[in-house]
């Protein structure tokens, strides 16, 4: 009992101290970080990193005056403080924005990487034309935008965008489907029109060969391969044929202008049969 009254005091000190040199460390280590964090905003608000430079890349048709004003960013706006992912959601807010990108350069500029829509179809309304994309997206054109060069989309209202979302964006996708398809075979004539039907169908139209072709519901790579034997097998005498339906699994149907053709090349028709209609 004695010894243990000896130590108690001794342990107490020993405590006491152990106690003051903790407060003395985590008193330390909040001045440092008061410091280290006066001094970042001191960093961050210093003039030298202030925005001057915004480049803005990957444009066609945008204007970069008008890509700055979306961003919303601000010039003399320090590069710390700059909400990079605010600007990538203000600038793909805008339909022609596909996407976007906004990268930092210290010491005082920004990159801005943009991925404008690119218009594969015009869709016809009263209020005007809008251009569509390969995601189904449409969008207004920009001033005297031109639409030359590019087929129109038919059968799809203005009134079905609003009333109809659901309906217009499965018809919209189909015609998409047979214009991503036949673009990709760069010796064919380019196409005038796409029209989904009521039935479910596609019909598109040729420029420069008058002829009607229907698709099925659903377009795929093997109705264009039946479509090829026919382009090949009339290559020339394309103004024969008034219309082709590949909606027929397996088959082609050839409508004729002339009682002449009636019958011509039905032992060569693509695999699976062929009927040939006047």
């Amino acid at each position: 009992m004695r010894r243990n009254r000896r130590r108690g005091p001794r342990a107490v000190v020993r405590i006491a101290r152990v106690a003051v040199r903790a407060v003395v460390a985590i008193a330390i280590a909040g001045g440092v970080a008061f410091a280290a964090t006066d001094a970042a905003a001191r960093v961050a608000a210093h003039p030298y990193f202030g925005l001057r430079e915004v480049r803005v890349v990957g444009t066609r048709v945008l204007d970069r005056r008008a890509v700055l004003a979306w961003s919303a960013l601000e010039p003399g706006s320090s590069l710390w403080r700059i909400d990079v992912r605010g600007a990538v959601k203000l600038l793909e807010r805008n339909p022609r924005v596909r996407s976007a990108e906004v990268e930092r350069q210290f010491p005082r500029g920004v990159r801005i990487t943009i991925e404008e829509r690119e218009p594969i179809a015009v869709l016809l309304g009263r209020a005007g034309a809008l251009f569509v994309d390969r995601d189904g997206q449409f969008f207004p054109p920009l001033g005297d935008e031109p639409f030359e060069g590019l087929p129109y989309v038919s059968g799809i209202r203005m009134d079905d965008l609003v009333r109809r979302p659901d309906w217009a964006a499965a018809r919209l996708r189909q015609a998409i489907d047979v214009l991503d398809l036949w673009r990709s075979r760069v010796h064919w004539p380019p196409l005038s029109e796409v029209r989904p039907e009521p039935s479910g169908e596609v019909v598109a139209y040729p420029e420069r060969t008058p002829m009607v072709i229907r698709f099925g519901a659903e377009v795929r790579e093997e109705q264009f391969s039946r479509l090829a034997t026919v382009f090949g097998l009339w290559r020339g005498r394309e103004a024969d044929v008034s219309a082709v339906d590949l909606s027929v699994p397996g088959q082609v149907v050839l409508r004729l202008r002339s009682e002449r053709d009636k019958g011509r090349e039905r032992e060569r028709c693509p695999q699976g049969g062929c009927r040939l209609e006047i």
